[in-house]
């Protein structure tokens, strides 16, 4: 199922898959994404690297694909779910789209976190924070989880498909930010032209 309209990774970020049809199956140098035992296994064996060194690797343009792709699989997931009617799974599964972009984040910056709570400790700490990421998305992020573990956890969640749907939408809004900051370098600053006498 494609993704809502006008949403979505630019298509060098998208993998050709076995059997694929289409432009994603023509991309040259795509490999299928990592499943998502890969994922958490690479997450991890990154974290206990970046206990040992100060400055820990940063993660690989492959790997950054891998966590953005699978995000981008996370937000298609959820618009299944929803629209069958599987509110739990739909939060579960906009908020690992979140979870994965922000990993993709951090670790383009060599800041591994394992820990979901963690990792977003770090998405504040390293982006919000000095103003590098708007506020509303480390929001996004910490209501995000905090829905998760609700949905996931709690014998009578408090879901309904309103609420399931803004947080697909944000989780959508998310990708895109975190996927723009990836991709846009930085501005270079200005050096003063005044001269002091």
């Amino acid at each position: 199922m494609s993704p809502a309209a006008g949403f979505g990774p630019p298509a060098f970020f998208l993998p050709a898959r076995v059997g694929a049809t289409g432009p994603a199956a023509r991309i040259s140098g795509a490999s299928p994404p990592k499943k998502r035992t890969d994922l958490h296994n690479l997450l991890l064996e990154r974290h206990e690297s970046s206990k040992i060194s100060v400055m820990a690797e940063r993660m690989s343009d492959a790997e950054t694909r891998h966590y953005l792709n699978a995000a981008h699989e996370e937000i298609v997931a959820a618009q299944d779910n929803l629209r069958l009617g599987h509110l739990r799974a739909a939060v579960s599964r906009a908020y690992y789209a979140m979870f994965y972009a922000a990993t993709a984040l951090l670790g383009s910056h060599g800041l591994w976190r394992s820990k979901h709570q963690g990792l977003i400790a770090a998405f504040g700490e390293h982006f919000v924070r000095p103003g590098l990421i708007e506020p509303r998305y480390g929001r996004m992020l910490h209501e995000a989880f905090e829905m998760r573990l609700d949905s996931d956890y709690a014998p009578y969640p408090d879901l309904d498909e309103a609420s399931a749907s803004r947080l697909i939408a944000d989780a959508e809004d998310f990708v895109q930010r975190i996927l723009e900051m990836l991709t846009t370098p930085p501005p270079i600053a200005e050096e003063s032209t005044d001269e002091q006498t």
